[in-house]
């Protein structure tokens, strides 16, 4: 065997084990990672929701406005 040709065997072993290490590290990652990301999206839901009803809240109050300055007669229809 040539002198390089050992030399290209120690290099894709050290490559193949920088490999392993990477892909070991990016799992612990994302199963760290999981629950920040589950409470975000909690979060991001709820915080739509609250603004998604504070929205219809607003709607209601303007569309009351409206019909009581068009209610005349203040019979309510």
């Amino acid at each position: 065997m040539f002198l390089w040709q050992v030399r290209l065997q120690e290099m894709m072993e050290k490559r193949q084990s920088a490999q392993s290490e990477v892909d070991s590290l990016l799992a612990k990652k994302v199963e760290v990672e999981a629950p920040e990301k589950e409470a975000k999206d909690a979060h991001k839901k709820e915080w739509e929701e609250r603004r998604e009803a504070e929205k219809a809240a607003l709607e209601k109050k303007k569309s009351l406005e409206a019909f009581t300055e068009l209610d005349e007669d203040s019979d309510g229809t």
